[in-house]
C-alpha cells in the first residue's frame, strides 16, 4: 500500500483513536495523504506521520480559487492520487466534509476503514480508554 488518506473532523483529537486506526485496519503506507487543516484529523495525520516516518503528501484546499467548492475538489483530487484497490482511506469522526472524502475514496475504488462512534466506544471499551473527544 502506497498511499493512505486520513480524513475527518476539524475537532477530531484523539490521536489514540488513528493509531489503532492504523493498527486494525492493517493499513501500512508509504505516504499519509492529508487536506492540510491546520486542526483536527488532518494535524493527527501529519503528527503520526513525522512520528513514525512516513512521507507525508498534502492537499491544500484553494478556497480563494474555487470558493465553497474547495473542500469537495480536494477531496476528489486526494482520491485520485490514489491507486484504486491498493490504497486506502481512514476516516475519522467529522462532518459534511468527511462524508465527501468518504464518497470520493469509495468512488475512486479506495479501501475504506471507517472509524463511526460506535467503532470508537467499542474500542475504546476493548483498551480501557476513558475519555473521547
Amino acid at each position: 500500500m502506497r498511499r493512505v488518506i486520513v480524513c475527518g473532523g476539524r475537532k477530531f483529537d484523539d490521536m489514540r483513536i488513528l493509531a489503532e486506526a492504523f493498527k486494525v485496519s492493517g493499513f501500512k503506507p508509504e505516504i499519509i495523504v492529508q487536506g492540510e487543516c491546520p486542526t483536527g484529523a488532518d494535524l493527527l495525520a501529519r503528527r503520526y506521520a513525522w512520528a513514525n516516518g512516513i512521507e507525508l503528501e498534502s492537499f491544500p484546499p484553494r478556497w480563494k480559487l474555487f470558493g465553497k467548492a474547495a473542500g469537495p475538489k480536494r477531496n476528489a483530487e486526494m482520491a485520485e492520487a490514489c491507486i484504486p484497490g491498493e490504497d486506502g482511506c481512514i476516516a475519522l469522526p467529522g462532518g459534511k466534509g468527511t462524508e465527501s472524502m468518504v464518497r470520493e475514496a469509495k468512488k475512486r475504488g479506495l479501501r475504506l476503514w471507517i472509524a463511526d462512534d460506535a467503532l470508537i466506544v467499542k474500542m475504546m471499551k476493548e483498551k480501557g480508554w476513558t475519555a473521547y473527544v
